[in-house]
């Protein structure tokens, strides 16, 4: 089935479970790793393993603890709080001085959103530039660009990556790796970083990785 889709359908999909993997921890997040496989042999063969070392950490786990505490205390304490959020998983963190919570960059994410004809519902809960957000984002507008053929998403896709995402990935990487204990969201946030910054390589092949 994998073979059968295209190059574009593949990032969306792949987009998508990167997203659901940073929900709360459940049981439904088995199935999200068939699909995990299927886009990273398409898209980034080189990042196969990565997939394959967080699908056996979560197995791990799994086969430890079936109803998933120890993973979503972990999860809570890294992202939720009540009380020190260890890496706090909004990009204004990353971006603005201070480290403050809603920022410029949280408002940038929004007109992004807006931009794309996104209209954020009453009931959504989310701060707008939390990495499952954004994350999802990104899923969006590959799948609108499947579905349409509108380069428009993908311009827009471009500059979203090129101006924000890409721009606090790596620092949160950091901070998940320093304050974390469990190697699921370590190996997870570096499987997410390494995809970023592949496709923010792929979208401006002459801007260096680094910069």
């Amino acid at each position: 089935m994998g073979e059968k889709l295209g190059v574009f359908q593949h990032k969306a999909n792949l987009y998508k479970v990167l997203s659901e993997l940073f929900n709360k921890p459940n049981q439904d997040l088995q199935v999200l790793f068939e699909p995990l496989r299927n886009s990273l042999q398409t898209l980034y063969p080189d990042l196969v393993t990565d997939g394959k070392e967080l699908e056996n950490e979560f197995n791990r786990i799994f086969e430890q603890d079936e109803e998933l505490t120890t993973l979503a205390v972990e999860h809570a304490k890294l992202f939720i709080g009540p009380f020190d959020v260890l890496a706090p998983p909004y990009s204004s963190i990353y971006l603005e001085n201070g480290r403050q919570l809603q920022g410029e960059s949280t408002t940038y994410a929004e007109q992004m959103y807006q931009e794309a004809g996104i209209v954020m519902s009453k009931d959504f809960k989310d701060v707008p530039d939390h990495i499952k957000v954004e994350l999802e984002f990104i899923y969006y507008l590959y799948f609108q660009y499947v579905q349409t053929n509108e380069l428009s998403y993908l311009n827009l896709l471009t500059k979203f990556i090129h101006t924000h995402l890409s721009r606090w990935i790596l620092p949160f990487k950091e901070q998940i790796n320093k304050r974390g204990n469990l190697d699921f969201y370590k190996k997870l946030v570096d499987l997410t970083a390494k995809v970023v910054m592949c496709e923010r390589e792929e979208l401006h092949p002459q801007t260096s990785i680094n910069n």
